[in-house]
């Protein structure tokens, strides 16, 4: 069953502006996240429960878009993000001034980056309440994935030019007119997004609002969005408890700044190179395979970290992991999109979808903040025995890789009608291979013996569950 209202088809050109907006839109918001935040952070001093902090204060803010839920439903998308982006604007203005900070008032530099970044999320923040909603508008069910893995493609490649070119300029330490020169480009990109969301077209608001209370309540009683609200909420956890941590890892074990932004550059270049190909499977087989194989290669290499070290193999092996990450979880975040759109009803879009955000990004938010702790606690724990060695960071990787079995666990309750199954998508994505090996790959199952067993399997012909309003 979908929520989805018949009505005008979508505008191509609103989707080219939609997705320019999102590209400019990272350049922006990169200034004041990981990973360049984060080396700012570390110039001046910060230790990792600060960087923990940081990460928390960024994605806690995010419960901020309750506030402006009613605002959508009353005066409408864009007029919720162009007026909050445009104070998310004037806010960022201070940040050019930080170097001036850290030379005259260096003991204020790390709170008052903290400060001006606060700010600046909040503002932010309460401007993507309508930015899911206006996409939602201009996509639909057949084109979804398609239009995400070109747009996630798009914003990435941008991101990871941006961050190589920092990387390159940045050699061991980021000096300070960089740092600056970086906020101006943010700043100045800032205002480019403002611009490129005027043309873009949106359903008409509904012209009153409910109370807040109700319509957090809504999404709430739906029976198929709780299941979706539970995944969000372990995916986030197992994500957010060591991912603010990673660059802070590499630091510790002597990487200069530059491998500090060229290592995430790798995982959005991991994105990059699958991320069209995640939409188009989604598109033609569903959601359930790539829901299964992302949890599993999210396993694989988040516990490869225990492997890293200062040497010219743990850098290769990082940059292998990192390009990983990058490309199951950019397949994971597809499928989840595609399928909570699915679901959403569209004259409470607005409810429905900023719940989703806000748990999602507040569970990574508040795991990053006891990952954190977590090493402000075990700082000092080392153990070597043999071959094996463990710290607190190794840890931490491997309380994160575990807690994927919990989404792994859920997915099964993320049912869109009848959707292949994990064993017939890896039979799809192997066919070239086994064409190439012939006879070899005989131990792969081919997709009519797939089929021969699906004819047994009833599991995805049970019937959805009713959606409760």
């Amino acid at each position: 069953m979908s929520h989805e209202n018949a009505g005008p088809q979508p505008d191509p050109r609103s989707q080219r502006y939609l997705i320019c907006a999102s590209c400019i839109a990272i350049l922006a918001a990169n200034i004041t996240c990981a990973p360049f935040s984060t080396l700012v952070a570390l110039k001046m001093g910060a230790t990792p429960f600060y960087i923990g902090a940081l990460n928390a204060i960024h994605l806690g803010t995010f419960v901020l878009q309750l506030v402006t839920m009613g605002q959508v439903q009353r005066r409408g998308k864009k007029f919720v993000l162009i007026l909050w982006n445009t104070l998310t604007l004037i806010a960022m203005v201070p940040l050019l001034f930080l170097p001036e900070i850290w030379k005259h008032y260096r003991e204020w530099a790390l709170p008052s980056f903290m400060i001006l970044v606060s700010i600046r999320h909040v503002t932010r923040t309460m401007s993507l309440t309508a930015w899911m909603p206006l996409l939602h508008d201009n996509t639909t069910a057949e084109n979804r994935g398609r239009f995400f893995g070109r747009m996630r493609t798009y914003w990435k490649l941008i991101l990871l030019i941006w961050l190589v070119s920092l990387a390159l300029l940045a050699r061991d330490e980021a000096p300070w007119w960089l740092i600056r020169s970086a906020m101006a480009i943010g700043l100045l990109s800032q205002g480019i997004y403002i611009l490129c969301l005027l043309p873009a077209k949106e359903r008409p608001p509904l012209g009153i609002s409910e109370s807040m209370p109700k319509m957090i309540s809504r999404p709430l009683r739906d029976h198929r969005f709780r299941w979706m609200l539970l995944y969000i909420l372990c995916y986030g956890t197992a994500l957010g408890l060591a991912d603010p941590f990673r660059v802070v890892y590499l630091k510790s074990l002597g990487y200069p700044d530059s491998v500090l932004l060229l290592g995430p550059a790798t995982l959005f270049l991991g994105g990059i190179l699958t991320q069209f190909a995640w939409g188009k499977l989604a598109d033609r087989i569903g959601n359930r395979g790539i829901f299964s194989i992302s949890h599993v290669g999210m396993m694989v290499a988040i516990a490869a970290w225990l492997l890293v070290d200062n040497t010219t193999s743990g850098l290769v092996l990082t940059l292998i992991v990192l390009a990983t990450i990058g490309i199951f979880n950019g397949g994971n975040s597809i499928v989840q999109t595609r399928y909570m759109f699915s679901i959403v009803q569209q004259d409470h879009q607005a409810a429905y979808i900023t719940v989703a955000t806000v748990l999602g990004m507040v569970s990574i938010g508040l795991a990053g903040l006891v990952g954190g702790a977590l090493l402000t606690w075990f700082g000092d724990f080392e153990i070597h025995q043999g071959a094996l060695h463990l710290n607190a960071y190794h840890l931490l990787f491997i309380c994160s890789a575990l807690l994927f079995t919990l989404p792994h666990a859920i997915r099964t309750r993320l049912r869109q009608g009848k959707e292949v199954p994990s064993a017939k998508m890896i039979a799809f994505i192997t066919r070239p291979l086994r064409t190439m090996l012939g006879s070899m790959a005989t131990l792969v199952p081919t997709l009519d013996d797939i089929e021969s067993h699906d004819s047994r399997d009833t599991t995805d012909q049970r019937p959805e569950p009713p959606v409760q309003s």
